[in-house]
């Protein structure tokens, strides 16, 4: 079956579809591209963060919550149930080998990671915040409502 030509009256369609497609399609590669900035920038954000926190709080956790003291006094309890009951490896009874094990694990766990978890949900409220703080709802209508009317247009007249 031979291919049929081109009308000089489908030319523009053609055109515009390629067109259509272009920019559509660098639109998503920009989404793309900020998507990845975000998260690259977040995370590197964590990371300055933690650093802070752990040279600022070397000897303590960083945390003042009921969960932080808590979890350290559960970490206490551990470390003194396992040097009262002769838990050191080259001391310890075959009979206590499971409840030694399960205080080491206890008592070896690490109270930063609670820390951790708050700054990171720091961080991301505070990137949040810094993005939605200084637009007003108006300017946010203003631009949202003639970016709608565009899309709306070139979706119903994408057949000329």
């Amino acid at each position: 079956m031979p291919t049929q030509a081109l009308q000089h009256s489908e030319i523009p369609s053609l055109l515009l579809g390629y067109l259509q497609f272009f920019v559509n399609a660098s639109i998503v590669l920009f989404c793309i591209f900020l998507a990845v900035q975000f998260v690259l920038t977040v995370k590197r954000d964590v990371q300055d963060r933690m650093r802070e926190h752990s040279v600022g709080a070397s000897f303590q956790p960083r945390c003042g919550q009921a969960d932080c003291v808590e979890l350290l006094q559960e970490i206490a309890e551990c470390t003194n149930l396992y040097l009262t009951n002769r838990c050191d490896p080259s001391l310890r009874v075959p009979a206590m080998e499971a409840a030694c094990r399960a205080w080491e694990l206890c008592m070896n766990r690490d109270p930063t990671v609670i820390g951790r978890i708050d700054v990171v949900a720091e961080t991301f409220a505070g990137v949040i915040n810094s993005f939605v703080d200084p637009i007003s709802w108006k300017t946010m209508v203003s631009h949202l409502t003639p970016q709608r009317g565009v899309n709306e247009l070139t979706s119903r007249h994408s057949h000329w």
